[in-house]
C-alpha cells in the first residue's frame, strides 16, 4: 500500500521501492490536512499492478496515459487516458496495467477532509451516509461523457494545484475535492440504512484472512492457517479468493512477497539471500526465478536500479 512521508503539500511517487502499497494499514497524513496526492506510473509496480487492498479513506484516480484495468469486488472497469474514477472507503480495489505506459495521477483522503468535524452537517448529513452505502462502491466519470468529464478534469486539475502549492491552495483544493463529491451524492442516491448499512459477510471474511496473510507473509503459510483463521474449510478459502479476486492465496501471497522483497532492496543493505530469507521464501534461487518472472529482471539488477 502507500506511505506517505509526512510532507502533505509535496506530490508523492507511488513505487514499491520506497513504500509498502499496503494501503489499509499505512496510508499516514497530516490530522490538519488529511489527503495524499500520488504520481503513479503502473511499471513500478510489481507485475505492474497495485494490489487488491482496502483502506478506511476515500480514493480518486485520473489516467494520464494509457490504459489500467480496475477490479472492485467482481466488477472490472477498463480506465482509458482521460478517465477517472471515485472509490468508497473500505472498498477491495485492484489496479491493473494494460497499455503502455500507464500513469495515474490520485488522491487517498479522509472523510474529515470534506466534513472537518464529526458534529457538522457535511459530516451527519452527507459523508457519514455515503461511506456506508454499500450499493455505491465506485463511480466512474467517462471523459466522452459531456457531464462526467468535468469530474475527471476536477481530479487532474486539483493535481496541478497539488504540483503548484500557489498561497492558499488548500482551500482551492478541498473545494474541488468537494464538488466531485456533490455529484456522486446527487447522481448516485444512496439506500437507506436497513438495505445497505451491513457489509457482506464473505467479503469481511475475505479482508480477514488478506490481513492474516500480510500479517504472516515471511512464514510458512499454508492454506491450512488461512482455513482456521476465518474458521472456514480450506475449500472455502480457494473458493472465496478465486470468486472475489480471481486469484489464489498463494498467488496473493506470492506478489506481495515480492513487493515486500523490492522495498528491502531498494532501501536496505541485507543480502540477496537473507531478504529473501525474511519475505518468507525458504531457497533463494526460487526466490531469484518468482522475482524474475514478476518483474522481468534479477533481484541483483533491480537493486542496481535503485542504488
Amino acid at each position: 500500500m502507500i506511505i506517505a512521508t509526512g510532507v502533505i503539500s509535496m506530490i508523492q511517487e507511488c513505487s514499491v521501492e520506497r513504500n509498502s502499497q499496503n494501503k489499509q494499514l499505512n496510508v499516514t497524513y497530516s490530522q490538519g490536512f488529511p489527503l495524499c496526492a500520488y504520481y503513479n506510473d503502473m511499471d513500478r509496480f510489481v507485475a505492474k499492478q497495485v494490489p487488491w487492498h482496502w483502506h478506511e479513506e476515500l480514493e480518486l484516480i485520473y489516467v494520464v496515459q494509457g490504459e489500467v484495468l480496475v477490479r472492485v469486488y467482481q466488477n472490472e472497469i477498463i480506465l482509458k487516458q482521460g478517465d477517472g474514477l471515485w472509490i468508497n472507503a473500505a472498498v477491495l480495489h485492484q489496479i491493473e496495467k494494460i497499455k503502455q505506459p500507464a500513469i495515474l495521477y490520485s488522491f487517498v483522503f479522509s472523510h474529515r477532509f470534506v466534513s472537518a468535524d464529526e458534529q457538522s452537517v457535511f459530516e451527519t448529513k452527507y459523508m457519514v451516509p455515503l461511506l456506508h452505502a454499500q450499493t455505491i462502491p465506485y463511480v466512474i466519470f467517462d471523459h466522452q461523457n459531456e457531464e462526467q468529464v468535468n469530474q475527471a478534469k476536477g481530479i487532474y486539475e486539483a493535481y496541478l494545484i497539488c504540483q503548484e502549492e500557489a498561497y492558499g491552495y488548500e482551500f482551492v483544493l478541498r473545494e474541488k475535492i468537494t464538488t466531485i463529491l456533490l455529484y456522486v451524492l446527487r447522481h448516485h442516491p444512496m439506500t437507506t440504512s436497513c438495505e445497505s448499512h451491513m457489509e457482506d459477510q464473505e467479503v469481511l471474511r475475505l479482508k480477514l484472512m488478506m490481513s492474516y496473510l500480510k500479517q504472516h507473509y515471511m512464514e510458512a503459510l499454508r492454506l491450512k492457517d488461512l482455513a482456521l483463521h476465518a474458521n472456514i474449510s480450506e475449500r472455502e478459502v480457494l473458493r472465496c479468493f478465486q470468486e472475489h479476486l480471481k486469484e489464489s492465496p498463494m498467488q496473493v501471497l506470492m506478489k506481495y512477497r515480492i513487493m515486500k522483497a523490492c522495498e528491502m532492496l531498494g532501501t536496505s543493505e541485507e543480502s540477496i539471500s537473507e531478504i529473501a530469507g525474511i519475505c518468507g521464501f525458504c531457497d533463494a534461487s526460487y526466490f531469484a526465478k518468482q522475482f524474475k518472472r514478476m518483474l522481468s529482471m534479477s533481484p541483483r539488477a533491480y537493486r542496481n536500479m535503485m542504488k
